[in-house]
């Protein structure tokens, strides 16, 4: 077997190796407080999907009218754990489909420098 990106079996290894890295990465300070600035960037489709996705869920809300205090509910973190998974599955995705577009330029590029000749 030739390790090529015109491969889909190597293609699919680069994306299967993308995923452990980037779980590797990610899984151990997801309940950390202060993130490092590689996992930082890393999340930063989660967060921006969050706030569109907050929206829609529903928070408690204690205290007076005048200081209203809004209390998450475990939904809120399972839904922050989906984003998360979610996010860990977008890497993947998107190096497959970049190798994939790749291969098909280069393809397209040799098919057009032998057509020239």
């Amino acid at each position: 077997m030739r390790l090529s990106i015109h491969n889909r079996a190597t293609r699919i290894s680069i994306s299967i190796v993308v995923f452990f890295v980037v779980l590797a990465l990610i899984v151990p300070h997801l309940m950390d407080v202060e993130l490092p600035f590689i996992v930082d960037v890393l999340l930063a489709p989660t967060w921006l999907m969050g706030k569109l996705v907050g929206r829609f869920i529903p928070m408690g809300k204690i205290g007076t009218p005048e200081a209203p205090i809004y209390e998450a509910t475990p939904i809120h973190m399972l839904a922050g754990m989906l984003l998360a998974f979610l996010n860990i599955l977008l890497y993947p995705v998107l190096a497959y489909i970049s190798l994939s577009l790749l291969s098909k330029t280069l393809k397209r590029r040799a098919s057009y420098r032998y057509d020239s000749e």
